[in-house]
């Protein structure tokens, strides 16, 4: 009994082992661009971007721009960074930056201190206030990269603790089931996750690729938009081919 418990201990230790040198695949680095819709009309666009740094750590990036019939209404454009890291395999953030530019301009810039456990924010020029962190908190940028992580992990959980403004809030994510839906991209498989909050956020999210989100939708009483993604580079789509869908309604 001895031997096969000993023998049992070391198949485990082993395994472990393995696990340890052969950690999850890194998120890819990508490329995307999405359509920004109210209604039927088109009125901006949103560019990202993942890229790994040459410290090892990641930027995650985004460009908002108003276009069509809503350049006519406003200039003001939007933009988005984190800079965060790996920590034994949990994501890190270092940095959050928030930067909107026009007619409205607002500055916001969060700094996460892991050895303290805090988070200094600054907006504009005021002095900037101290929040305590506990670890596994995200920043507002990227936890959608952490719903991406973890489906690829084949998670069933999706709860987040996000620095959002002065407070730690929780974004619990419910799946809603399987859709297909069209993109410029062709015909994707989704998997449909649901937020609620003062607005109601939905993300599909295509397996096919990396499980990036394809579609994005937030509304409320007042109305819903949409982003659509358009265009992306340095995921490769698995899709497999021949799959149809009904057409849409005239």
């Amino acid at each position: 009994m001895k031997q096969v418990l000993g023998l049992c201990l070391s198949l485990l230790l082993c395994w472990s082992a393995i696990i340890s040198a052969n950690p999850p695949p890194p998120l890819p680095e990508f490329s995307a661009v999405y359509v920004l819709k109210k209604g039927p009309m088109e009125i901006g666009e949103m560019e990202r971007r993942l890229s790994k740094q040459a410290d090892g750590g990641y930027h995650f990036y985004t460009h908002s721009k108003p276009i069509g019939i809503a350049k006519w209404f406003t200039n003001d454009t939007l933009t988005e960074e984190s800079f965060w890291r790996f920590d034994d395999q949990q994501m890190q953030p270092q940095k959050y930056v928030y930067h909107r530019r026009g007619n409205k301009n607002r500055y916001l810039e969060m700094n996460f201190d892991w050895e303290r456990n805090y988070v200094s924010t600054k907006v504009n020029k005021d002095s900037p206030w101290k929040l305590e962190i506990v670890t596994g908190t995200l920043d507002k940028l990227i936890y959608q990269l952490a719903l991406m992580r973890d489906l690829r992990l084949g998670k069933q959980d999706f709860v987040y603790q996000v620095a959002d403004g002065g407070s730690i809030k929780e974004y619990k994510f419910r799946y809603i089931g399987k859709e297909t839906i069209r993109t410029e991209l062709g015909a994707l498989d989704t998997m449909k996750f649901e937020r609620d909050g003062s607005r109601v956020t939905t993300i599909w999210c295509a397996p096919s690729l990396d499980y990036i989100p394809v579609q994005l939708e937030q509304g409320d009483e007042r109305g819903s938009i949409q982003l659509n993604l358009i265009r992306l580079e340095g995921i490769r789509n698995t899709q497999k081919r021949g799959l149809t869908i009904p057409p849409p309604p005239p």
